[in-house]
């Protein structure tokens, strides 16, 4: 997995110390390669949970994943995966987003 965003939106409604929004890619051929995760109070997706998503089941999960996107500090996502379900090419989505995500790390 490549962690493309994350951030600590704490404090929130949810939590007062630890509301951690996370996005991460899968760029070795998985037929789920998009993770997003939240984690509330603390721990591994705890009380907030984790989705590995295909770009086809994007649009009918309940989490909003635009929303989370922004949330974890990547809505650049965005437009490369609305491009993605149009053309259907998760892959060049997910080099893209790989891509994009190195240079964005610090050296």
């Amino acid at each position: 997995m490549i962690e493309v965003g994350r951030r600590d939106l704490a404090p929130s409604a949810d939590a007062a110390r630890h509301d951690v929004y996370l996005f991460a890619i899968d760029p070795h051929g998985s037929p789920r390669p998009f993770r997003f995760e939240q984690s509330i109070g603390g721990g591994h997706a705890e009380r907030g949970g984790c989705a590995d998503l295909a770009l086809d089941e994007l649009e009918s999960w309940p989490g909003r994943w635009r929303e989370h996107l922004a949330r974890a500090g990547c809505g650049w996502v965005v437009p490369l995966l609305e491009a993605a379900q149009v053309s259907g090419d998760t892959p060049t989505a997910i080099a893209a987003i790989a891509a994009r995500a190195a240079a964005r790390r610090p050296a």
